[in-house]
């Protein structure tokens, strides 16, 4: 969701907007414009293409990154591009996705986020929120901003959710605070 300012004759008002994910037609069009220029993908790179917009999850951002980064490369290299993304988060992804996660306020909804990420998703969000109070999180408030955030939703069964490329966002920065495993935060 996303907190869009819009101004009026009376002063400013808030108005929250949740963009949805593409659906995989849309998704792939999206992908296919961006990579090729064209809203249909050539036969021969069909097979890549769906397994680019599968990755993505209907994430139009990501999909947009990673069509222009493959644009006007060869089939080779789409192939090599899709098994280094199953291994590595890709990066220009990864920084604009990031910045979600810097926009929170304060170190406890960034360690709530981290917890999440490694230990919550898919759980109850009352269980998780009785489990994390215990440990002085606020996760009521956390929650809330984190779902204000876009960076975690909450789906018809108040199950804690959130995109597969968020979550590898949260654990690539749970891994960058140490080359030695047990040094970090959280395993």
């Amino acid at each position: 969701m996303f907190d869009l300012e819009a101004s009026s004759c009376s002063g400013n008002s808030s108005k929250l907007f949740e963009v949805k994910e593409s659906n995989f037609k849309e998704s792939l069009q999206l992908f296919s414009w961006n990579a090729i220029g064209r809203n249909s993908m050539p036969e021969s790179f069909m097979e890549y293409g769906r397994s680019f917009v599968k990755y993505c999850g209907g994430l139009p951002l990501a999909l947009q990154v990673l069509g222009s980064s493959l644009s006007g490369k060869s089939m080779v290299v789409w192939r090599n591009a899709l098994e280094k993304l199953e291994a590595i988060p890709a990066s220009k992804i990864q920084k604009i996705l990031i910045i979600s996660y810097d926009s929170l306020e304060d170190d406890h909804d960034k360690n709530l986020f981290l917890n999440i990420v490694c230990l919550f998703i898919g759980k109850d969000r009352y269980y998780t929120t009785t489990i994390l109070d215990g440990c002085d999180f606020y996760t009521t408030a956390g929650i809330e901003n984190l779902v204000g955030r876009a960076l975690l939703t909450i789906n018809e069964k108040n199950k804690l959710m959130m995109h597969r490329m968020i979550r590898d966002m949260g654990r690539e920065i749970i891994r960058q605070e140490s080359s030695d495993v047990g040094k970090r935060s959280r395993l």
